[in-house]
């Protein structure tokens, strides 16, 4: 059966999605994961350098033994 004025669906982004959420942060915003510091600062910087948000600032500290925080600070 033929059927009209169906929309197409929006392509799907390419690669895998993100694990932490830096886009949909405002300034204030925290989260608490269960992860190494570098392994965040890391997905931090690959963020800031990829979307060209070099106006975004982020702090990482640790929040425990196993933990770590971070803050959208700017």
């Amino acid at each position: 059966m033929i059927e009209k004025n169906v929309p197409i669906p929006p392509k799907a982004k390419p690669g895998r999605p993100a694990k932490y959420k830096f886009d949909e942060m405002v300034v204030g915003d925290s989260f608490r994961a269960k992860a190494m510091y570098q392994t965040l600062y890391v997905a931090v910087r690959r963020f800031v350098a990829k979307t060209d948000n070099a106006d975004k600032k982020f702090v990482i500290r640790p929040s425990g033994k196993e933990h770590v925080r971070v803050w959208r600070e700017a």
